[in-house]
């Protein structure tokens, strides 16, 4: 038996738009708001900004350790955020957890930012790469013993008009995990709807996953609930976390 756990939590969303950063931003706001981003050229507001993002990485990482903690005392095989809900300073810390409990975690998802204090992260978890990574939207997965692969979204929504799309197609990956080979593919939100992409997934026999994850941070959930009876019928089993937000998370 593997035992999965899907944390459909609140957070605020660890995606940029030049000039705005979501993770700065002190309170949601729509396409009718003027975020606080777009008046950074003010000083003010600048120091404001980076005190709100400050202060909001420490909430969330004390939140997600917090769930990784009781997952992992609770003998949990594989633990999966929401797309866009980890930021990269915290993947570090999950890192380890993942080492400390024997447990495969699929970190939400995040948009690569440049920067030589991210572009450290990225190398000392060995994931970082000089083309097309800056700006596309990657979901870290860490293994118990301590490799890492990620995932990258290969299309974009309606809200991410300027996400750098990649051209590499999704992989599943064997993971040794409390003693099973668990067979597993990350295949963030919109790109699970997308039948050339989750199809791919098939095109060798040896290699399909047994388990399909999608973190989501969508209003709908519908459509997925469609692509999970498909792969049902396939006895895939397919896992769906949304964020708190909009709900809806499910197996099939």
């Amino acid at each position: 038996m593997v035992k999965i756990h899907l944390a459909q939590i609140f957070y605020n969303t660890s995606y940029y738009d030049s000039p705005i950063d979501f993770l700065e931003e002190p309170m949601a706001f729509d396409e009718k708001d003027t975020p606080l981003g777009k008046l950074r050229s003010i000083d003010a507001v600048q120091e404001c900004l980076f005190s709100f993002k400050s202060i909001y990485i420490e909430h969330i990482r004390k939140k997600l350790r917090d769930i990784v903690s009781w997952s992992g005392v609770n003998g949990c095989h594989l633990l999966v955020f929401p797309e866009y809900s980890v930021p990269p300073q915290i993947l570090l810390e999950l890192h380890e957890l993942s080492k400390k409990y024997s447990m495969i975690i699929v970190a939400g998802s995040h948009r690569v930012q440049s920067g030589a204090h991210v572009e450290a992260i990225y190398r000392e978890l060995k994931i970082y790469e000089n083309d097309n990574f800056v700006g596309c939207a990657c979901s870290p997965i860490f293994c118990p013993d301590g490799s890492v692969y990620i995932a990258k979204k290969l299309s974009k929504s309606k809200w991410e008009p300027n996400l750098l799309i990649p051209e590499k197609m999704p992989s599943t990956y064997q993971i040794e995990c409390k003693g099973q080979t668990i067979s597993i593919s990350v295949i963030p939100c919109i790109d699970s709807l997308h039948t050339e992409i989750v199809g791919g997934l098939f095109e060798s026999v040896e290699k399909k996953p047994n388990i399909i994850i999608c973190p989501s941070d969508s209003p709908p959930t519908t459509l997925f609930s469609s692509m999970a009876n498909l792969l049902s019928s396939r006895d895939i089993l397919f896992c769906y976390v949304n964020s708190a937000i909009f709900g809806g998370s499910f197996y099939n």
